[in-house]
């Protein structure tokens, strides 16, 4: 695991970008949450492109800040470089969460936390993690837990 502290200009820029793709969703593409959630969905959005700036930190490469919401998200090619997906969640002990929709040959990065304090756990191809063992139907809308101790670590 690799601990991550945003500092303010992160924090920031996280912001912007997490309120730019909750108005886009809405006024734009006139989208709602996915999965069945039901809650806030401005803060998830704000971490979500905080997790992205700490999952960009420990794979030291650029966050390109961008709003990357568009009518088929099929075609998006990754959230922080091709193939490469990050899953926020604030409960340092959650799981990683695959959907059967998710791409098999993209890798899925875990980063638990809030801002500005975030971890990165670890990744998981998603066909390794779309395994009978890892599916779970006793949840909001059923998928794959994968917990943190079967992802790989990031080098």
């Amino acid at each position: 695991m690799i601990k991550i502290h945003l500092n303010e200009s992160e924090a920031f820029h996280a912001a912007l970008a997490g309120i730019q793709r909750r108005l886009q969703g809405i006024f734009t593409l006139g989208r709602s949450d996915k999965h069945g959630f039901d809650g806030l969905g401005w803060d998830i959005d704000i971490e979500g492109a905080g997790a992205e700036i700490a999952a960009c930190n420990a794979l030291k490469i650029p966050w390109t800040h961008a709003v990357k919401i568009v009518a088929d998200p099929s075609k998006l090619e990754g959230d922080i470089a091709p193939g490469v997906e990050v899953r926020h969640t604030v409960t340092h002990s959650n799981s990683l969460i695959l959907h059967p929709e998710d791409k098999d040959d993209y890798s899925y990065l875990l980063v638990t936390g809030k801002m500005p304090n975030y971890v990165v756990r670890g990744w998981l191809k998603a066909r390794d993690g779309k395994k009978d063992k890892y599916w779970r139907t006793d949840v909001r809308e059923p998928a794959y837990f994968i917990p943190q101790s079967d992802l790989n670590l990031i080098d």
